[in-house]
C-alpha cells in the first residue's frame, strides 16, 4: 500500500523559502504535498476539512504568527505548528507560556527547519502505519474468532478455573456431558485449549505454548456447565 504524500499547509507570503523546502524533502525522497494559504478566513476551513500534517507559519510583517495561533487554537486542531521566525521576530512579545507547543526556528536556518519537518512527517508517516497495523490485527482478530466459533471441536480458553471463551460446541457438549450419568465424557475427541498461562496454573508446568489437554473431572463439569448456562443462555 502507498504511504499517503505528508501534507504540509504553509502560511506565507514569499514562497522562496517554502519552495526550498519542499525541494529539500522531496530529495530525501519524502513524499510531501503543500497547500499554500495566506488568508486568514480560510485556515481554519484547511485545519478542519483537510488532513494537515504539519502548519509552518513563516513570519513576515504580514503574517504576524499571533494573529494565526490564535485562529488556530480557535479551530480547536490539534495539527502541529512550526514556525520559522524572521530576523526582527514579534514572537518575544508573546508569552513563553502559550509558545510552549510551537516549534521555534529561524527563517534563515533552513538546515534546522528541514530536519524538523522531516522528523514530523517520519512521525505522521508512524501513526499511519501504527493505524494501519491496528485494523490488520483487528482483521485477523476476525478471522480467529470465525474460525474458532465454527470449528466442529469443543474448544476453551480457561484462566484461574473460569471460562474465558468457549465456541458453541464446546457448550453444547459441555452441557450434555454435565447431564450425563456416568462420571466421565462418552466423546474422546472432547479438548480444552488452554493458554499459556492457564496451562502453567493448572498443570504446575512452565509455559510451552497453547496445548490440548483431556477435559476435566465431573465435579468442574458441573460448576463450570452452570456458569455456561447462564453466560450464553
Amino acid at each position: 500500500m502507498k504511504t499517503p504524500a505528508f501534507h504540509l499547509l504553509v502560511v506565507s507570503i514569499d514562497n522562496a523559502l517554502p519552495n526550498h523546502l519542499i525541494a529539500a524533502l522531496r530529495q530525501d525522497h519524502v513524499p510531501v504535498r503543500a497547500t499554500g494559504i495566506n488568508s486568514k478566513s480560510t485556515l481554519a476551513k484547511h485545519l478542519q476539512q483537510m488532513r494537515i500534517d504539519l502548519l509552518l507559519l513563516v513570519e513576515s510583517e504580514a503574517i504576524i504568527p499571533a494573529h494565526w495561533l490564535e485562529l488556530h487554537a480557535q479551530s480547536g486542531s490539534r495539527t502541529p505548528v512550526l514556525i520559522a521566525c524572521a530576523e526582527k521576530s514579534l514572537l518575544e512579545k508573546i508569552p513563553e507560556a502559550k509558545l510552549a507547543n510551537y516549534d521555534l526556528i529561524a527563517a534563515n536556518n533552513t538546515i534546522a527547519l528541514s530536519r524538523a519537518i522531516k522528523k514530523q512527517a517520519a512521525y505522521a508517516r508512524e501513526k499511519i502505519n501504527n493505524r494501519e497495523m491496528a485494523n490488520r490485527i483487528r482483521e485477523l482478530e476476525k478471522q480467529q474468532r470465525f474460525l474458532l466459533d465454527s470449528c466442529q471441536d469443543a474448544l476453551a480458553i480457561l484462566g484461574k478455573g473460569r471460562h474465558l471463551y468457549c465456541n458453541d460446541r464446546y457448550v453444547t457438549l459441555f452441557i450434555r456431558h454435565s447431564r450425563s450419568s456416568s462420571g466421565a465424557p462418552k466423546r474422546k475427541n472432547f479438548y480444552m485449549v488452554l493458554c499459556k498461562t492457564c496451562s502453567a496454573n493448572l498443570t504446575g508446568n512452565p509455559c510451552t505454548g497453547y496445548s490440548a489437554v483431556k477435559s476435566p473431572p465431573r465435579k468442574h463439569f458441573r460448576s463450570a456447565a452452570k456458569q455456561l448456562q447462564k453466560t450464553f443462555h
